[in-house]
């Protein structure tokens, strides 16, 4: 990978790993489906320069916005709220073997045996990160978290088909279209949702703040700037290391305990992801 691409990288890194703690803190003053749609609604703001007509792909951004808006981010702070940070920032890497599994039925992607041990070596350190988690994590929120990584792999493979779009423009547009959908359901899930935000402060504001700029313009816009430059098999297996970022973040921030088990398979996931993005990629996908 070039430079811009390693940095493209660890930014979806490190935003993504710390949307998990943040969450957490954020959900404390707003309900889950509010806040995402709040943060939709300053990612309009934001990337509102970006927001030119797709010509002749509006319905596969249509579809990348369901999936995301309607499925993902849903499912995934729902699945947060009632599952502790560092287990959720770990259920969530199913997303990874999900979007391989995907391109290789779909896109017809190779696999060679070096990035195969090294998907084999992170989800070890995987294993080893959800041996101990520090609460008991509701099985309901597990399995909605599951479905959200399901979510995030589909709607990577439709990404990486939109190589004529803008990064900004295609997030601009996920978050406009996401907004009505995310409004139903909060509309249907969800209470006291114009008290909450009107009595909301620093922490319910500032995560919706990171969410918007953190999440889903440094992490979404790195995503699919990564995903139109490389096989899908090469860019999600990156996403196995968020859990190191998001255990750590929830050590630091959430006064979670570090253990020796959760440093060493730390260690182990981002060994594993070292050797998926630097491995030689297999003749078909050059």
């Amino acid at each position: 990978m070039k430079p811009l691409d390693i940095a493209a990288g660890l930014g979806v890194l490190l935003c993504w790993g710390l949307n998990f703690p943040i969450a957490k803190i954020g959900m404390a003053e707003l309900p889950p489906l509010t806040m995402i749609g709040l943060r939709y609604a300053l990612t309009v703001i934001v990337l509102a320069p970006a927001l030119r007509w797709p010509r002749g792909r509006f319905g596969l951004v249509a579809l990348i916005a369901i999936a995301l808006g309607g499925f993902h981010f849903p499912l995934m702070f729902g699945g947060i709220a009632g599952v502790d940070a560092a287990v959720s920032s770990i259920v969530m890497q199913a997303q990874a073997p999900f979007a391989v599994i995907l391109a290789i039925l779909i896109l017809g992607e190779r696999m060679t045996f070096a990035r195969l041990a090294g998907l084999a070596l992170a989800f070890a350190g995987i294993a080893l990160l959800a041996g101990a988690p520090t609460d008991e994590s509701s099985l309901i929120h597990i399995a909605m978290l599951v479905a959200s990584a399901f979510a995030w792999a589909v709607a990577s493979l439709l990404i990486k088909r939109l190589t004529d779009i803008g990064v900004f423009q295609l997030n601009a547009w996920v978050a406009v279209l996401a907004i009505p959908q995310v409004v139903v359901a909060t509309a249907v899930f969800e209470t006291g949702q114009l008290t909450a935000i009107a009595e909301a402060g620093w922490r319910g504001w500032g995560t919706v703040i990171f969410l918007a700029l953190g999440g889903t313009v440094v992490g979404w816009g790195g995503m699919s700037y990564l995903l139109r430059r490389h096989p899908v098999s090469r860019v999600t297996p990156i996403t196995l290391a968020i859990p190191v970022i998001g255990v750590a973040a929830a050590v630091w921030i959430l006064d979670e305990p570090l253990t020796w088990l959760r440093a060493i398979a730390g260690l182990l996931t981002l060994a594993g992801v070292a050797v998926v993005m630097f491995a030689p990629q297999p003749r078909a996908a050059q």
